[in-house]
């Protein structure tokens, strides 16, 4: 049983649970995005809220018999349809079914095409509809079609911040309090709809800078590659647990008037290892001629970088505000200019494409 360590969590459940225990013979929908499952025999490319029906059965004590059948529950005669809601092939899984409820458990990480053809499913009269979501941008579609709208709606909008959460000490709270800041601290600490608009990275200052130390235990190569838009890597050493960037090689072709290939972009690769041990070079995945030009070589192991901007930026905030990263103070970072540097794109509070790290 997974812990409901959240108070939306446990508002949501509570009223969903309230319905379970006063109708009979209903079907409904649990839509989450927490564990893999089956719908029927098919694959649901998403996963369901585990524990969202356990822990109805723990506090709805006088519900008993509960069974399982591939993906469906039953609770004193009702049927619940236990799904996920990961992509936009989720919602062709769920046509043709008639439902008078649904629980999206985490709503904001759903495609809203899966969201609107789960809640067309629900023709029974009388059908009711629960959402529980971490804010996101004041772009989201969910924000502006149904918080924003809740009165037309006829929904009820309760708004949480951590300093709710039960399970969280005074302890926990003030750590998290002294750990985030910018629009990851607006949404996850204080529940608020805020754009990531202003400095991306707006605690770094002179304590991220330090002297690197001579030796490493371990180095790393990082590549952010460029035909059009600049190309950048950098040499991390890793020490008490602490990457340091030491040493950096930026090129751009606007600036410069020429491009440059493959191969001259991996003689300056070997330039920066030096001689040195590269553990592994992270590389931006849609460089795919790069990756194939580095591995001909054989000589450095790639690893495709992950190119989530948004989960990416959380964890080198994490890491900036930890002092798990640092920048060499005698180096010439020419990128260090990504620290400061924001704005939007396409209403996702992603960098704008204009106004990426090494643009210019």
């Amino acid at each position: 049983m997974r812990r409901c360590r959240e108070k939306r969590q446990v508002a949501l459940y509570v009223r969903f649970l309230y319905c379970v225990g006063n109708d009979q013979f209903q079907k409904r929908l649990v839509c989450g995005l927490r564990t893999n499952d089956v719908i029927g025999q098919k694959k649901s490319h998403c996963s369901l809220p585990s524990g969202a029906v356990p822990v109805g059965v723990q506090m709805h004590p006088e519900i008993i018999g509960r069974k399982y059948k591939g993906a469906d529950a039953r609770i004193r005669k009702n049927t619940f349809w236990i799904f996920g809601g990961k992509d936009e092939a989720s919602q062709s899984l769920i046509q043709g079914m008639t439902l008078s409820g649904v629980m999206f458990d985490e709503v904001a990480l759903m495609p809203r095409s899966f969201v609107e053809q789960a809640l067309a499913r629900c023709s029974v009269e009388g059908s009711k509809f629960w959402f529980n979501c971490n804010p996101s941008n004041p772009a989201h579609w969910f924000y502006n079609e149904w918080i924003k709208k809740a009165d037309s709606k006829r929904a009820l909008y309760l708004h949480f911040s951590m300093e709710e959460n039960p399970s969280l000490s005074k302890e926990m709270l003030q750590r998290y309090e002294n750990m985030y800041s910018g629009a990851f601290y607006e949404r996850f600490v204080k529940g608020r709809w805020v754009a990531a608009d202003g400095l991306i990275y707006p605690m770094f200052g002179d304590s991220c800078m330090a002297d690197c130390p001579q030796q490493c235990s371990g180095y790393y190569i990082s590549c952010d590659y460029g035909t059009v838009n600049p190309t950048s890597m950098g040499l991390w050493g890793e020490s008490g647990g602490v990457l340091y960037r030491t040493h950096e090689y930026y090129y751009s072709s606007k600036r410069s008037g020429a491009q440059k290939t493959d191969e001259e972009y991996y003689a300056e690769l070997e330039k920066l290892a030096d001689g040195r041990r590269i553990n592994a070079v992270i590389c931006d995945p849609s460089a795919a001629s790069f990756i194939a030009t580095i591995r001909k070589h054989g000589r450095f192991k790639v690893i495709p970088a992950k190119n989530d901007v948004l989960d990416g930026i959380r964890r080198v905030s994490d890491c900036l505000k930890s002092g798990r990263i640092k920048f060499a103070a005698d180096a010439t970072i020419r990128c260090v200019s990504f620290l400061f540097i924001a704005g939007t794109r396409g209403g996702k509070g992603l960098p704008e494409k204009g106004k990426r790290p090494c643009d210019g």
